[in-house]
């Protein structure tokens, strides 16, 4: 089978609802998430790259939080469509384009997007999804000793993910079962107090 007849079918998608404020109201605004082909994501770098430049960046690239917000912004534009519009154009739930996202959503809702987006593309990718116990106790030691939050940010949406959840089990199961939650409320409530 040829590459373009496997194209005539549509992008994987997810249907998701996000939280958007109007006025005094919260709305929930349907959407639907599809991973960005690698035409799309070299738009979004460039769009990234010229919005942190225009904005004064002196050295737009990872990291440089008016290049990440674009980087952001441009994917929401992209891998967020409405879910009634035809499957064969996909028009983005977004049609007054990233100005519309900026100006009319929060930092915030931006990144819950972008983060929903990465996981669903991480999850539509062909690489290896699973990771081994060492390789996840390796990723947990550099959290660990981190004195930034930079080993995290690196971290794919999907590992990240991965992290969290085996992690949070793992405090589960240390509770034992005659232990209450409240004592894991007090343990996190000491480590909250210990980086605020």
């Amino acid at each position: 089978m040829k590459f373009s007849s496997l194209l005539l079918g549509k992008k994987a998608e997810r249907a998701i609802d996000f939280p958007l404020v109007t006025g005094d109201e919260l709305q929930t605004v349907p959407s639907v998430l599809v991973p960005l082909s690698g035409t799309e994501e070299s738009e979004v770098l460039a769009f990234a790259l010229r919005f942190a430049k225009e904005k004064g960046a002196e050295n737009p690239r990872e990291g440089e939080p008016l290049y990440d917000l674009a980087v952001m912004v441009g994917t929401i534009e992209r891998g967020c469509l409405d879910p009634d519009s035809p499957k064969e154009t996909g028009n983005s739930v977004f049609d007054g384009g990233a100005a519309q996202i900026l100006d009319n959503l929060p930092r915030e809702t931006i990144a819950f997007l972008y983060e929903r987006q990465q996981q669903w593309q991480d999850e539509c990718s062909p690489s290896v999804r699973k990771v081994t116990a060492d390789q996840l106790v390796a990723e947990v030691i550099k959290l660990a000793e981190a004195e930034d939050d930079l080993p995290f940010v690196r971290l794919s949406p999907g590992l990240r993910w991965i992290l969290a959840r085996s992690m949070a089990r793992q405090l589960l199961s240390s509770l034992g079962d005659s232990s209450p939650h409240g004592s894991l409320s007090e343990a996190i409530g000491a480590e909250l107090k210990r980086v605020n």
